[in-house]
């Protein structure tokens, strides 16, 4: 029994080491002496006290992030603006395969018709770093909804129960509504800085050349995608308040793909995410609740003074 109770003591030191340090400091052992008597009185399961410590947990950090700083800044927002169209760009890379691949074999060139929609993001980025607001705001919007349109996204999801397009139609209304609501793509480059927007720019010409030369899910492909991701993390800023929450805006799209690519290995009826309804709920509705989520808890701290950590 003693060996046990070292084991659950080290196991459940090892999740209150995601905690800040600070709140480790005055409520760890706390903590840990609840969460000890209510295993040993067999009152709380083991797999459940430790999925309500890593749950705790980030509530506290997500807290602390959008509470951290100026809680009136919209210097986020303005990242947000400007890496979101860029990224986008990326998106085309699909459709460049396939017309390469007509012109490689002589044929006729086909061009798909959801290029253009894919195009228009290149411009809304080139409007915004030009400084033409408000032509910005409305190109975002025409192009979020061309994608919406255009793209087969949404109607393979309702065919196969699984598809990218999920992530790609919630980037494109993030970049919408980041760029109504940001001051400007041009705040969000002297945010970024020009290096690490150029990073970011040759990781995506890097997946497109990826895709163009036919490497679709191997490892090439791995590799230019994980390229892109760290050098898009890195242009946040991830060690300011304002880059923490640019970086957490911008991988709530990605939620949907992690959800698409857990309903391949589920042993459910194909049928339960063929039907619209649900593969709406679960592709769009998880993400977009997690993002109110996330504007709640903003309105809530607005008025809280930052939480100062001990070193």
């Amino acid at each position: 029994m003693t060996e046990y109770s070292d084991a659950l003591e080290h196991h459940y030191r090892r999740l209150l080491a995601f905690y800040p340090r600070d709140y480790r400091s005055r409520y760890g052992d706390e903590m840990l002496d609840v969460l000890l008597a209510d295993t040993h009185d067999h009152s709380g399961s083991v797999l459940a006290n430790s999925m309500n410590l890593v749950f705790g947990a980030v509530l506290i950090r997500g807290r602390r992030i959008w509470s951290a700083g100026d809680a009136s800044s919209r210097d986020f927002l303005a990242i947000v603006s400007l890496l979101a169209p860029l990224l986008l760009t990326a998106g085309v890379a699909s459709d460049a395969h396939e017309v390469a691949w007509f012109l490689w074999y002589g044929g006729p060139v086909h061009v798909p018709v959801d290029l253009w929609a894919w195009l228009a993001w290149p411009v809304v980025l080139l409007l915004g770093l030009l400084g033409w607001r408000r032509l910005t705001i409305v190109g975002a919007w025409l192009a979020c909804a061309a994608l919406f349109v255009f793209t087969t996204g949404v109607l393979r999801i309702y065919t196969t129960g699984f598809s990218f397009g999920a992530f790609w139609n919630l980037l494109a209304l993030l970049g919408a509504v980041s760029a109504t609501g940001s001051t400007g793509m041009r705040r969000g480059l002297r945010l970024v800085g020009r290096l690490r927007f150029t990073l970011v720019t040759a990781a995506i010409v890097t997946v497109i050349f990826a895709r163009v030369l036919g490497h679709h899910y191997t490892v090439v492909s791995v590799l230019a995608w994980t390229f892109l991701i760290v050098v898009t993390i890195l242009a946040c800023h991830p060690r300011t308040a304002d880059g923490q929450r640019a970086a957490l805006l911008l991988a709530i799209p990605a939620v949907s793909t992690v959800l698409a690519i857990a309903t391949l290995f589920l042993d459910s009826p194909r049928w339960l995410f063929s039907v619209g309804v649900i593969s709406i709920a679960l592709y769009y509705a998880v993400p977009l609740l997690l993002a109110a989520t996330a504007y709640l808890i903003r309105r809530a701290t607005r008025h809280i003074p930052p939480t100062v950590n001990r070193p």
